[in-house]
């Protein structure tokens, strides 16, 4: 078992293949503190390589992502993002196993914002909360995961 990054701040857990398969994984995904994946964790590894990668050249190339959003709480940006028909903002949307919650990522001048919202069955579903974290560390993060997972899945 490996972790890549904080899970005070945004970590993923990479575990053992399942069963005999390498094609499917056990990865545990934290975003501030709370463990998003406790519910199922096992991902279809072409498929989250594949995202991930994709998303390391969104965010790479990211300058769409710097928003004003003065004086909105985390419950009105969140909403406003979710509402947004082009979804620039959504993250870590890298499988199946990573639909148990909805997060977005914006800049606010030089700072990174994550938020997110838990599906049912989550205690705290629709909840939503958030932590700060430079593009630099995201990228940082999903950097280190990508290299970490296996590009091989035969």
């Amino acid at each position: 078992m490996s972790i890549v990054g904080d899970k005070t701040r945004l970590a993923f857990e990479i575990g053992a293949y399942w069963k005999s398969s390498k094609q499917h994984q056990h990865i545990n995904v934290w975003l501030a503190g709370r463990h998003l994946t406790a519910e199922d964790d096992l991902v279809y590894l072409p498929s989250f390589y594949t995202h991930l990668e994709e998303e390391i050249v969104v965010v790479e190339s990211a300058s769409w992502r710097r928003t004003d959003f003065a004086g909105m709480s985390q419950e009105e940006i969140f909403r406003h993002l979710e509402n947004d028909e082009c979804h620039n903002h959504r993250v870590l949307r890298y499988d199946a196993t990573v639909c148990r919650f909805d997060s977005f990522y914006f800049e606010e001048g030089t700072n990174g914002v994550f938020l997110c919202s838990t599906w049912p069955p989550d205690q705290e579903a629709g909840h939503v909360f958030g932590v700060q974290i430079s593009r630099s560390e995201f990228l940082s993060v999903l950097k280190e995961l990508l290299s970490k997972l296996s590009g091989s899945w035969v």
